[in-house]
């Protein structure tokens, strides 16, 4: 049989005569009820149960909040699974998963939602889906593509300009350029026009 803890009254005028069951506080705290709620349900005062939670040196919801986040947060962010996911799977609300994730890994909603995007929009998930898994729009997600592909075409032009640059520094013809940087010969000569162009209109 399970023992029943109790606390008597000993300092007033806190408690008059009534007999506190520490054990029944302790269990509602662990509970969604609010503090008032709790303090109804144990027939006393809210500052009655702040003073008992003190002086008992009971944990309050706060600390058994952080304690319960501590335990299951981190298996899901290290896997990274989706804040919206986490929330649905373990019941902890999104603002509260938000404060956690800033506290421990320095780094604002924003931040991570800017870094995760970046991250998988160079996968092959859908648009729709990588819009659910980070609670933005579709429109946000395909204007971010559209932005990271035309990044990743001029980075390519930039790097087929400056290897063909230096086989014309190595005195190579058109036709060998071609064959060394694998590109077509009308290509090479696009590229050559534009790049010098532009180097002529910067000087």
């Amino acid at each position: 049989m399970k023992t029943q803890f109790y606390a008597y009254q000993s300092y007033k005028p806190n408690f008059g005569s009534k007999k506190i069951q520490i054990g029944k506080i302790q269990e509602l705290l662990k509970t969604d009820k609010s503090m008032d709620e709790i303090a109804q349900m144990c027939d006393m005062s809210i500052s009655n149960l702040h003073t008992i939670i003190r002086k008992f040196n009971i944990e309050g919801k706060r600390k058994l909040k952080q304690k319960q986040l501590d335990s299951i947060l981190p298996a899901y962010i290290n896997n990274d699974v989706s804040r919206l996911q986490t929330s649905k799977e373990t019941g902890i609300g999104l603002s509260a998963i938000h404060t956690w994730i800033k506290s421990h890994l320095n780094e604002t909603p924003r931040e991570y939602k800017k870094r995760k995007m970046n991250e998988l929009i160079h996968t092959t998930l859908p648009n729709k889906e990588i819009a659910e898994q980070l609670g933005i729009s579709i429109n946000t997600v395909k204007a971010a593509r559209v932005r990271a592909n035309a990044g990743n075409r001029q980075r390519k032009k930039e790097e087929h300009w400056n290897m063909i640059r230096e086989k014309l520094q190595e005195g190579l013809s058109l036709a060998q350029i071609a064959k060394e940087v694998n590109l077509s010969k009308s290509t090479i000569s696009k590229y050559i026009k534009f790049f010098l162009n532009n180097d002529i209109n910067k000087a």
